[in-house]
């Protein structure tokens, strides 16, 4: 069943409603209760409570192609999808380790290590890798669900990035 990671006092407003957040662990049905103490003595003189189902978020992070030339012009996609059941608008940091891969800055014009991006409709983003020297670029996507500065959701993938085969040839081979 569902399980709650957070326990809250409140105190009600002038209409006598208290709100609080529910954050969960696990998906599946919980129970929330409420107990309330009216004439403020230090005993339970209400209680209340309610089913809730808490479905489960899927954050995942993936690369296509997985190998890429290491060329600065052939690119991999980093796609992130998170899967809620409100996904859109939700902010992505990606960042890549900063030696062997890039994301393109338009704006620059030049190659960085971090980027931003949006889920859209569907709760994806995507980002284009480059890299610029052979090896392994490793890209990580962090995603802050309750906009609390810390993010909720951390996953990462790696792109091989192979050298440049070019070949040079004289004719004739000898003067």
């Amino acid at each position: 069943g569902g399980s709650f990671i957070t326990e809250s006092i409140g105190l009600t407003d002038g209409n006598g409603t208290t709100t609080k957040r529910l954050y969960g662990i696990h998906s599946g049905q919980g129970v929330v209760t409420a107990l309330v103490d009216i004439d403020r003595d230090g005993t339970t003189d209400l209680e209340v409570s309610t089913a809730v189902t808490l479905t489960e978020m899927a954050f995942t992070i993936s690369a296509s192609p997985t190998s890429v030339p290491a060329d600065g012009v052939n690119f991999s996609t980093i796609t992130v999808t998170f899967k809620s059941a409100a996904a859109k608008g939700y902010k992505v940091d990606y960042k890549t380790d900063g030696l062997y891969s890039w994301f393109y800055d338009p704006t620059s014009g030049a190659f960085v290590d971090t980027a931003t991006g949006y889920t859209d409709s569907n709760g994806i983003s995507t980002k284009r890798l480059y890299g610029t020297r052979s090896g392994k670029g490793v890209v990580t996507a962090k995603l802050d669900v309750d906009g609390d500065g810390t993010n909720d959701y951390e996953a990462s993938t790696a792109v091989t990035l192979t050298e440049m085969a070019f070949t040079i040839s004289a004719s004739p081979t000898s003067v």
